[in-house]
């Protein structure tokens, strides 16, 4: 026999009833539950009054020093209009939707809680998703999860989970209480959460020392008509793992720890901006995270206009980074085009590469790195006829080689120099030949060279000063010094060893900032590590000579 505490509503004042089961009538239009026949939802005997809870029912309940187990099993479509369960002194729910079951909740705009879990003395509730779960209209949160004490709650949707026409908050996950350690939130989304229409957070984490809220998107995240994606104020991360995504319009904020480690869709079907926000001094990790950028077009031109665009409030990792631009809704590119696809506000550590749509005939691609802001350009394609244009190491040296089948109106070339595509730098200025017919070979000689992946174009330009850019070449130049270079064990955890280069060495955190300086003279040196935080660093080496060179390694 279980024992639950019943709480009927009468206004806004509630009555709070001790009730041995079985229970032999309610009031209004709540429904309890009491497990007295099986685990199912959909088995009437379950329930008090007995009969399976209609749409217009809510169900309000205590669970005190005992353990209940809720299934709603496949091919069973369950309603309410609310679910709120409060879990006291030590007990535990449990509450599954399989998959093929699917539970709605609807509370008609008139009810402030969906699906409402609340635990406190050692309690605990597990809740898993793997059917569909529906949660709607609600006037302040359509999911809330309040956690006091040493307490944990655990929510995992592996399904279809969808909040729609929310409050203030679309999903709530809160822990507070006067424990110092112990409770914790942990909600982990693998399957679809489409969240839309809400007046501001999408999904609001709070968290105090100790008593971290956790959520880890492991799957599509889809935020529409909403002002926060994510409001991470709380110790716990947000983790966006490997195999997620987000597609919407909104702002990821973080006050903790926000880490972002794969695919990031702002838009596609429609464009859209994301925005991350980090609190002062804090960054965002997005080394290796894939973003699809789509562009729309411009105002004036038949078409809505627009494109996507990630925006870092902060500093942000951007080594191996990846912006794939897809042209959609009919969007034609014409020469004088030009769209922002990527801001950052502080410190950039590393650079994203940009993947094109091949260029129409006639025009041609430029990304343009300035001031933190990275932008694709349109403009007319190069008007000398380019036969080829190759490059070549020769020692520490590259050879770039070029030849025009013919040129008109051609002053020369200016030779630029990019590490990320992004950023170039003019390296120096070869004449051309003016208008011609005939063939023309031109080379230049590049001897401050940079280790590691390289990429080069020529900048050409018209007596009347136009200026179109060449395709891009690109090589892995290795120098002697660097490939001397060894540093191990990556991970680390309690010490690094470097060896092979002499010279001046800095320790460089993932913001950029640096945290540590010393001399080796090439030797093993061990230097200790133990005093810096997980995570992403690099180790910078300057020779006597003046050459740089970088090691990536990871403290665990």
């Amino acid at each position: 026999m279980n024992n639950l505490l019943l709480i009927s509503k009468e206004g806004l004042r509630y009555v709070l009833l001790i009730l041995i089961l079985p229970v032999y009538s309610l009031q209004g239009s709540s429904k309890v539950w009491t497990g007295a026949v099986s685990d199912f939802w959909d088995e009437p005997g379950n329930w008090s009054p007995a009969g399976v809870p209609t749409a217009s029912q809510e169900i309000e309940f205590f669970i005190f020093s005992t353990t209940e187990v809720i299934v709603i099993p496949s091919g069973v479509n369950a309603v309410a209009k609310t679910f709120d369960v409060i879990c006291l002194a030590s007990s535990t729910l449990e509450f599954t939707i399989s998959s093929g079951g699917s539970l709605t909740l609807n509370g008609g705009g008139t009810t402030a809680f969906g699906l409402n879990i609340s635990v406190s003395g050692g309690s605990n509730a597990i809740i898993l998703n793997e059917g569909t779960l529906y949660i709607e209209d609600y006037t302040s949160r359509n999911v809330y999860f309040y956690n006091a004490s040493d307490t944990s709650i655990l929510f995992t949707n592996r399904g279809t989970l969808t909040i729609h026409e929310c409050g203030t908050y679309g999903m709530h996950i809160d822990v507070t209480g006067s424990a110092s350690t112990g409770a914790f939130n942990t909600f982990t989304n693998e399957g679809v959460l489409d969240i839309s229409d809400g007046s501001q957070y999408a999904i609001y984490l709070s968290g105090r020392s100790g008593r971290p809220t956790t959520m880890i998107n492991d799957g599509e995240l889809i935020v529409h008509e909403m002002d926060y994606i994510v409001w991470a104020n709380t110790e716990g991360p947000f983790v966006q793992t490997i195999n997620g995504s987000i597609k919407g319009e909104g702002i990821v904020r973080r006050v903790a720890e926000v880490t972002l480690e794969a695919e990031l869709i702002p838009g596609l079907a429609s464009a859209g901006e994301i925005v991350l926000q980090a609190s002062t001094g804090a960054g965002f990790d997005l080394s290796d995270v894939v973003m699809k950028a789509g562009v729309e077009g411009l105002a004036g031109k038949g078409l809505a206009g627009g494109h996507d665009h990630l925006a870092v409030a902060g500093n942000a990792i951007l080594a191996g980074m990846q912006v794939e631009v897809l042209f959609e809704g009919g969007y034609l590119p014409s020469s004088g085009d030009s769209f922002d696809f990527l801001t950052v506000s502080g410190t950039v550590t590393g650079a994203p590469t940009f993947l094109l749509p091949p260029s129409p005939p006639g025009l041609a691609y430029s990304m343009v790195a300035s001031g933190g802001i990275w932008t694709l350009n349109v403009s007319a394609s190069f008007p000398v006829e380019l036969v080829y244009l190759s490059a070549e190491q020769w020692r520490n040296a590259v050879l770039l080689s070029w030849q025009t089948a013919s040129e008109l109106n051609n002053e020369g070339f200016t030779v630029l120099r990019s590490t990320d595509g992004l950023a170039w730098e003019s390296l120096g200025f070869v004449d051309g030949k003016g208008s011609t017919q005939q063939a023309s070979s031109y080379s230049f000689y590049d001897r401050e060279t940079i280790p590691g992946r390289t990429l080069y174009r020529l900048q050409q330009w018209d007596f009347d000063g136009q200026m179109t850019y060449s395709p891009v070449v690109e090589l892995s130049i290795v120098h002697e010094l660097q490939s001397a270079l060894s540093v191990y064990p990556v991970p680390a955890t309690v010490s690094l060893t470097i060896e092979g280069v002499k010279g001046q060495a800095r320790l460089i955190n993932g913001q950029g900032q640096v945290v540590g300086q010393f001399y080796t003279e090439g030797s093993p040196r061990v230097v200790s590590i133990e005093h810096l935080p997980s995570g992403l660093y690099y180790l910078q080496i300057e020779t006597e000579d003046k050459d740089i060179v970088f090691a990536r390694w990871i403290k665990e």
